[in-house]
């Protein structure tokens, strides 16, 4: 922290992370606006600009917790809670969203989604799941719970072998080559 004056400005970008936008900027806690009763201003202009002010405060706070009920209805509408358990088989989905500028248009929509069944390990918080991958898999090990989708049938005798991956995307492997040509550049 450096002190200036009567202000304290603080250096740490963990704490000014952790701080409000006008904390941030002004490098201090902003004042609390104490509400106003009625009658303590001498002109009658002032004490009606203090009420509406108030009243436009109320309004804004109620407003910010209905915006907030309805953002949270919204979620809750289209999001899914999904959890497992230690031992259960789970697909793995191993295509993640990528810049439209790199993505192979030949792997799209017939490519394989899901991956798996792998057993889950570990549940790490809420969200994150242990998954147990093959030996020589050179993937982590740890999934978003929306990367995993639950196995139904009986499991499997063996762990199945992860397809090649490489930076993060599943190289596509032909199961037999039926014509091969020599490109030229033309």
């Amino acid at each position: 922290m450096v002190a200036v004056g009567e202000y304290c400005y603080n250096t740490s970008f963990q704490t000014a992370l952790k701080a409000s936008p006008f904390q941030v900027v002004y490098g201090r806690v902003p004042l609390a606006l104490i509400s106003y009763e009625p009658g303590l201003a001498k002109l009658p202009a002032v004490d009606r600009q203090l009420m509406d002010r108030d009243a436009f405060l109320v309004n804004i706070k109620d407003w910010l917790l209905h915006t907030q009920d309805l953002m949270r209805a919204q979620h809750d509408r289209h999001h899914r809670h999904v959890e497992f358990q230690v031992s259960q088989w789970v697909w793995l989905r191993l295509h993640q969203r990528l810049a439209a500028s790199i993505i192979d248009k030949s792997a799209g929509k017939l490519a394989p989604r899901f991956y798996g069944p792998y057993r889950v390990l570990e549940r790490i918080g809420p969200v994150a799941y242990r998954l147990e991958l093959p030996p020589r898999s050179r993937i982590h090990s740890i999934f978003h719970v929306v990367f995993l989708k639950k196995y139904e049938g009986a499991p499997p005798a063996e762990i199945v072998q992860l397809p090649a991956i490489n930076h993060v995307r599943v190289l596509p492997a032909p199961t037999k080559a039926i014509h091969a040509r020599m490109n030229r550049g033309n």
